[in-house]
């Protein structure tokens, strides 16, 4: 019953903070979104089958995406390709 009440809250806050942003431009980057996401589980799941502390590097990566790249990993590139 909790179970499909939580995933369409998931749903729901996906499609408010990250999809409306990018409905007005090119397709190209909803679906690297979408493919950016599938690539995020299974990176969790594969990391979870090597160790019990995956939530640790979990949050590395994302240390490492934030101070490296604090415009997202397309964001520098799409800036640069508009000029």
């Amino acid at each position: 019953m909790v179970s499909p009440l939580l995933t369409a809250l998931v749903g729901v806050v996906v499609e408010r903070l990250m999809l409306r942003r990018i409905y007005n431009r090119d397709p190209v980057y909803s679906l690297l979104f979408t493919f950016g996401a599938a690539v995020f589980v299974m990176l969790q799941d594969y990391i979870s089958s090597m160790t019990v502390n995956r939530m640790s590097f979990i949050g590395l990566i994302f240390m490492f995406v934030v101070l490296f790249f604090p415009r997202g990993l397309l964001g520098t590139r799409i800036k640069a390709a508009q000029g």
